[in-house]
C-alpha cells in the first residue's frame, strides 16, 4: 500500500499491485506485506520480496528488493 512518509500509515487498502505515476520530484512511500503457508528459511539469495518500478509501456526503470524469513 501507499503510505503517508510521516506515519508509515497506509494510504490504501493493501493490494497484489499498485499503479502510481511519478513525476521526478515525487517522493513516495510504501508498505509491503506478506503471508507466509509455513517457514520461510533464512535463505536471502532466494526468499526475497522485489519491487519493480516500470513505465506505463511496461519497461522496467528501477527495482529493490529485501531478504525475508520467519522467526520460528
Amino acid at each position: 500500500c501507499r503510505t503517508n512518509a510521516a506515519t508509515g500509515q497506509c494510504l490504501d487498502d493493501a493490494a497484489a499491485s499498485i499503479s502510481q505515476l511519478f513525476r521526478t520530484t515525487d517522493q513516495h512511500t510504501f508498505a509491503i506485506f506478506i503471508r507466509a503457508d509455513g517457514l520461510i528459511a533464512d535463505d536471502p539469495a532466494r526468499n526475497r520480496v522485489i519491487v519493480n518500478f516500470m513505465t506505463p509501456g511496461g519497461r522496467l526503470v528501477g527495482a529493490t528488493s529485501v531478504a525475508v524469513r520467519t522467526v520460528p
